[in-house]
């Protein structure tokens, strides 16, 4: 792996953007003038302690835990990024570089990460710090109503849509008693609703198989024909007579059966008065597995967040972006938002980037290879593209290590090997050396660091008070 060379924050005068490759421009493409859109926004602008750079998962943390802690916090991106979550909260799922899978044993594997891998994200934090940072996040959710179980040392276990056995550290209430169904052996049904696209319980049925034994079965709640969006059959499942109706069809099938499984969609808003409702009617346990994205759970997981940084204070620029950074100081940033055009400019004493990977359009990729969009950061990457993946699927791909480089502070290190900015941290999945997806820690990872870099931002603010100047 070879660290990218492009420019670093701090090492010039002109702006730096996602426009600002090579030589950074002073205008954005399809404006006329720069300095008259800016003129236009005197109006508009905004000053914060914080203004967090996307609101995906470690955005939307790093936002929440920053005002828990009274920081004055501004966010920008695009929250509906959550819908594609499953709302399940993966610590570490897998783990194998000199020893076995640690699927069981969340806790155990990521010690071992701290061991095996110590450029990975977790072995920046103290075990401590991860605890601290998740109890706190999953308490936040239980404000908001959205409550998620877990077990102290073991994973989860829950069904995919797919019908294989997945492992995880917390899920929502909903899904928590489908655990102690596939610890026991009793049959139990599964329900799939007509119109509801990538959930087959028939699948599910043949992929589990006779070690976990169960029954599939079919309902219509709808007399249209076609398929359904999973939002418009959760709102229905809100209903009090589709439930009724829902019911009549499936107790007739129960004989036998320990409990019985939905698709994640049993309401948006108010999902465990429906799932309660459905079982105590039935007699039975009833839970939820999880769907195709996008998802009903990453749904609500996205309402209770933004939820919460509405009650905190926090300044919420969604659907929005940052179209540059004008002018950066050791005092502070000032950052153009807006969709397509500049609307605001916000000014903060520091800055957490959080925009993620390739889908949150946090590293963006060429012929040349990866850039980071929003500072021109380097990344660090293969040195040739042909060596970005390797030739067994399966494998490990070096292009899923690849992202900034970070101090112990989560400060980004430009190409000297120094803090780019002292007040410029990172947190989740751009961060380098992390590979999420198959390791599947990425909720974790991005829990644990926006706690820290939260935690490195105050402290570097206790250090030295000094209010917002730029220019």
């Amino acid at each position: 792996m070879a660290r990218a060379t492009h420019a670093a924050v701090g090492c010039g005068h002109g702006p730096i953007g996602i426009y600002g490759g090579g030589p950074l421009r002073r205008k954005l493409p399809g404006t006329a003038n720069r300095e008259d859109d800016i003129g236009k926004m005197k109006e508009n602008n905004t000053t914060c302690d914080l203004l967090v750079i996307g609101a995906g998962a470690a955005g939307t943390a790093a936002a929440l835990f920053a005002g828990k802690k009274g920081i004055s916090t501004a966010i920008v991106g695009i929250a509906s990024h959550l819908r594609f979550a499953s709302g399940l909260m993966d610590l570490m799922d897998t783990h194998r570089t000199m020893g076995p899978f640690s699927q069981n044993a969340p806790w155990t594997a990521v010690q071992a990460i701290r061991t095996e891998l110590p450029e990975h994200p977790y072995a920046k934090l103290p075990m401590e710090t991860v605890r601290l940072a998740l109890s706190q996040y999953l308490s936040i959710l239980e404000d908001e109503g959205l409550t998620y179980h877990c077990r102290s040392h073991e994973n989860v276990q829950v069904i995919t849509s797919a019908g294989t056995l997945k492992t995880t550290y917390a899920v929502p209430a909903g899904m928590w008693p489908m655990d102690a169904v596939l610890r026991q052996p009793h049959p139990f049904l599964v329900v799939d609703i007509k119109g509801l696209k990538g959930f087959s319980a028939k699948q599910i049925m043949n992929t589990l198989g006779p070690h976990h034994p169960c029954k599939a079965f079919s309902v219509d709640i709808s007399q249209a024909s076609g398929d359904f969006p999973a939002e418009q059959i959760a709102r229905m499942f809100e209903q009090g007579d589709i439930r009724d109706h829902v019911v009549s069809l499936i107790r007739p099938n129960l004989q036998g059966m320990a409990a019985v499984g939905f698709p994640s969609v049993l309401g948006v808003c108010n999902s465990e008065t429906v799932r309660l409702s459905m079982a105590e009617k039935l007699g039975v346990p009833v839970f939820e597995i999880p769907t195709i994205p996008p998802s009903i759970p990453g749904q609500r997981l996205e309402t209770a967040l933004v939820n919460q940084m509405n009650k905190q204070g926090v300044q919420a620029f969604l659907q929005e972006k940052v179209l540059s950074v004008d002018r950066v100081s050791n005092r502070g940033f000032e950052c153009v938002v807006g969709r397509l055009h500049p609307q605001t400019t916000i000014r903060s004493r520091g800055v957490i980037l959080a925009t993620g990977r390739f889908f949150g359009k946090g590293l963006m990729a060429d012929r040349k290879g990866l850039r980071e969009a929003v500072f021109n950061l380097p990344v660090l990457q293969p040195e040739d593209r042909k060596l970005w993946h390797n030739k067994h699927f399966l494998e490990e791909h070096a292009i899923n290590q690849a992202g900034l480089e970070t101090d112990g502070d989560f400060r980004p290190l430009a190409s000297d090997g120094q803090p780019a900015h002292p007040a410029l941290f990172a947190t989740g999945s751009i961060l380098a050396h992390n590979d999420w997806m198959r390791k599947k820690c990425g909720m974790g990872v991005s829990i644990a660091t926006a706690y820290a870099a939260v935690s490195s931002f105050e402290r570097a603010m206790m250090v030295k008070e000094q209010p917002i100047e730029i220019g």
